[in-house]
């Protein structure tokens, strides 16, 4: 993972806190973390 991504990746949990659909932001992350993972 780049760094970019890891920050990416931080901002969306940090979204997740102040979101109602926090669980749609954290699903959507994960899968962007993990696609840069297996690149």
């Amino acid at each position: 993972m780049s760094g970019s991504d890891a920050i990416a990746a931080h901002l969306d949990a940090e979204l997740v806190k102040d979101d109602a659909s926090g669980a749609v932001t954290v699903s959507v992350g994960r899968s962007r973390a993990t696609r840069s993972a297996r690149a």
